[in-house]
């Protein structure tokens, strides 16, 4: 997929793997659209328990917005969370799961005093038609936010 492809509103999930150090930025917008419109099938539907660990993990490291939590309406707590499982390598001999799109919906289901949520995980073929492969390199993280991607 091409940047020019993204629509403004579109939110981009951007991913540095620690293994390999290689850049993954998935268009969550699109990969929404695609599970809702069935075009896209994941792996596995379940529900995730939400730990203690996995809480302080998200709140610290995924760059929670308060302002965002606030506005999440209870029907969009309703849409499963998207993980995106990369296979056993070199590096780690189990596969690996990636949180793609939700953290703000996790981290208000934890508040709200739920320890479940919806989630689905797509093997990393199937979401490689979201991969966004030409982002500027100066494009920083702030300067996506600022374009609502």
């Amino acid at each position: 997929m091409k940047f020019s492809e993204c629509g403004l509103t579109d939110e981009i999930f951007s991913f540095v793997s620690e293994s390999t150090g290689q850049e993954f930025h998935w268009n969550t917008t699109k990969v929404q659209e695609a599970l809702a419109a069935g075009t896209i099938e994941p792996v596995a539907h379940m529900y995730l328990d939400i730990t203690d660990a996995d809480y302080l993990h998200i709140s610290l490291h995924n760059g929670i917005e308060e302002d965002h939590l606030i506005n999440i309406s209870p029907e969009r707590l309703k849409i499963p969370v998207i993980f995106v499982e990369f296979p056993p390598d070199e590096h780690d001999p189990d596969p690996s799961h990636v949180l793609i799109d939700g953290n703000h919906r996790l981290v208000k289901t934890y508040r709200e005093g739920k320890r479940r949520i919806g989630a689905v995980i797509f093997d990393v073929e199937t979401l490689k038609p979201f991969l966004v492969e030409d982002i500027p390199a100066v494009v920083s993280a702030s300067m996506l936010k600022a374009l609502g991607r």
